[in-house]
């Protein structure tokens, strides 16, 4: 019998089957173990001798948890619990170690190497089980959370690819030219936005933002945004922003669709009279830059689409001389916790702007809100629209 695979039941498991590994140089525990355990045919037993062979037998055997010595020759159980919690296919497996020593230093070293549980040596038999069974039971149910997670996973980039394959593509001829990025959070949040010629004189622009993370935020954007990218809002003057808000909000009612309401901007531009007509609903306000440097804020003091029915939704207009630049964005864009715990404002954003000459690129901005934040993926949806009038 060879004591690297020593099995108390078949070597064919069942999905019941709870895989346990020792690792201990005495062979007397190995018996020990054998025989409290003996009433259990749904534990398969691997047994390891040598603790330098036990990363290498734990990554063929992959058990449900390891019991394991503390005091053993050539390496430390300590030293042993170290090379686990670093090894890929090892590090979230559950380790039990048995010791002789119950003072609480000791105790203190396991948990602090991240032992899962400690027994002393020899624990009696109901509570070895119990050990046992717990460490397991939580385990698997954290690895069916995980597995459980990257299913959600897959769903949100699947979701998120499927979002930016709607947005437009930009428009590099006058008398509007467009810049645009979208980069999704790590939970995907609701953002969208788009743009699109009405006739030959109107050019219509929007970004709206459905409330919450995850698919069904982002499956409520894209229903509105195919309302209004196929213009099929009964009874809607597509030109006109208070017109436009006022439709959705009769629309997409929370109570309709499931609690989620979400904010806009909405906006115009007629290019023979250069007069841009907007209308915001609970949306962080447009910013444009009407002369290289002096900027406008563009908003209207509406409610959330979605939040009461029959809201008297209102619009503003503005001359938009040439070369105007429109700034159009979501709260991801400046809701940025800074290093001291602080948030960045929106003022802070124009004033980067400011510095950086108006004309900035997005990614750069992108770039220093990470930086800014510390962080490589934002907590929210990073979306901005750049419209330059020609």
């Amino acid at each position: 019998m060879s004591e690297n695979q020593i099995n108390q039941t078949d070597v064919k498991e069942s999905a019941k089957q709870t895989k346990v590994l020792l690792v201990d140089d005495q062979m007397i525990v190995f018996a020990g173990l054998k025989k409290v355990l003996a009433d259990r045919p749904d534990i398969v037993i691997n047994y390891c001798s040598d603790p330098t062979k036990a990363i290498a037998t734990a990554n063929e055997f992959l058990p449900d948890v390891i019991l394991q010595d503390l005091e053993m020759p050539e390496i430390h159980g300590l030293q042993l619990l170290k090379f686990y919690r670093s090894h890929p296919q090892l590090k979230e497996i559950p380790v039990i170690v048995l010791t002789s020593n119950d003072d609480p230093e000791t105790k203190k070293k396991l948990f602090d190497a991240d032992a899962n549980d400690y027994l002393v040596k020899m624990p009696h038999e109901k509570e070895l089980k119990a050990r046992i069974d717990m460490q397991v039971r939580t385990f698997r149910l954290k690895q069916e959370k995980d597995k459980l997670f990257m299913q959600l996973r897959s769903e949100l980039d699947k979701a998120a690819e499927y979002v930016i394959s709607l947005l437009p593509i930009q428009i590099t001829n006058e008398p509007i030219l467009t810049d645009w990025r979208f980069i999704p959070s790590a939970e995907l949040g609701g953002d969208i936005f788009g743009y699109h010629w009405i006739y030959k004189d109107n050019f219509a622009m929007y970004l709206l933002d459905v409330c919450g993370h995850g698919v069904g935020s982002a499956l409520l954007a894209v229903t509105a945004y195919n309302a209004l990218k196929a213009q099929t809002l009964p009874s809607t003057d597509f030109t006109k922003p208070d017109q436009v808000l006022s439709a959705l909000n009769e629309a997409f009612q929370m109570a309709e669709h499931n609690d989620l309401y979400f904010t806009m901007w909405y906006g115009c531009f007629n290019v023979p009279t250069r007069k841009l007509s907007f209308g915001s609903a609970g949306h962080p306000p447009a910013i444009l830059f009407l002369d290289g440097k002096t900027e406008s804020y563009l908003n209207c003091e509406n409610f959330i689409i979605g939040g009461v029915p029959g809201f008297p939704f209102s619009s503003l207009e503005i001359d938009v001389p040439k070369d105007s630049l429109l700034y159009v964005y979501s709260d991801g864009v400046y809701e940025i916790e800074k290093l001291d715990g602080s948030m960045w404002t929106i003022e802070e954003m124009v004033d980067y702007i400011k510095q950086n000459e108006i004309d900035i690129k997005i990614d750069d901005l992108y770039k220093f809100v990470q930086k800014l934040s510390n962080k490589k993926v934002l907590d929210d949806d990073f979306s901005m629209l750049k419209i330059l009038f020609k």
